[in-house]
């Protein structure tokens, strides 16, 4: 009986959770303009978003910041892990609690304050402000991801290539990056799609004339839903959900390659 209640509890939370995006992804095919009635299917809306210019602009920056800011924030975010897996020094557990801050400050804290600190420097807001407030709180889960990574790493196999006669640089290269680079292609996804996702940094740090696409639903959605809206949406959460299946594919492949070093 209690089994059987836990399970009906499971259910009820998961249909509260994803039942809304399963509605919104078959409304984004349905003929009808409004989403009160089904009219037939249709893939008229999709069509259509091809042709809305604003749309597929603000599809355009967020997809753009997203990238640049998964990449620079992962190189950092690898080197800062490197740097803690390599040395110990006073302080460096500081040092690691002021990385991981940003993770566990509300976003709204941290886009206020990048916005005050913009406006101190008379930094323009736009493209370039968004794309360094987000590899700003990325360098935080890419750090975090990749010396988890390092945690795992078998420090026997670098003496060993050390042992052989190969330089820091090429156990590196040839020996460190290879069993890392799971982790590294992991917090690159997770990167990416906290970037592609984020709003409330976004509004706080975006300027006149550069919208990402999470911001520009927000103001279309003031005047009504549009089908469009639930159209664009459906492919940000493919997009979403290929990424995040691609990063755990690649940590059980991590998993995998850390068990065969040890």
């Amino acid at each position: 009986m209690k089994n059987r209640l836990l399970n009906i509890y499971s259910f009820g939370i998961f249909a509260f959770l994803y039942l809304p995006i399963l509605i919104l992804v078959i409304f984004s095919f349905n003929q009808d303009k409004f989403n009160s009635s089904w009219g037939g299917f249709s893939t008229e809306w999709y069509i259509k978003l091809l042709n809305n210019s604003e749309l597929l602009e603000s599809f355009q920056v967020s997809f753009t910041i997203a990238l640049f800011s998964a990449f620079i924030s992962t190189i950092i975010g690898t080197l800062a892990a490197y740097g803690f897996y390599k040395k110990s020094f006073f302080g460096t557990s500081k040092i690691k609690t002021l990385v991981n801050l940003p993770i566990i400050t509300p976003d709204i804290i941290l886009g206020l304050g990048l916005l005050i600190f913009f406006v101190s420097i008379n930094f323009t807001l736009g493209y370039y402000s968004i794309l360094l407030a987000h590899i700003t709180f990325n360098i935080s889960y890419t750090t975090l991801i990749v010396l988890t990574r390092f945690s795992n790493f078998n420090s026997n196999i670098e003496n060993a290539a050390k042992d052989l006669g190969a330089s820091n640089f090429k156990s590196f290269v040839f020996i460190i990056l290879p069993n890392i680079f799971p982790g590294i292609l992991v917090s690159f996804l997770i990167a990416f799609t906290l970037s592609w996702d984020d709003f409330i940094i976004s509004f706080f740090t975006s300027g006149v004339g550069t919208t990402t696409l999470p911001v520009r639903v927000y103001s279309m959605i003031k005047m009504g839903v549009n089908p469009q809206i639930n159209a664009i949406s459906t492919i940000t959460l493919v997009i979403t959900i290929i990424t995040i299946l691609i990063a755990s594919k690649f940590q059980n492949i991590s998993k995998i390659i850390n068990s065969k070093s040890l």
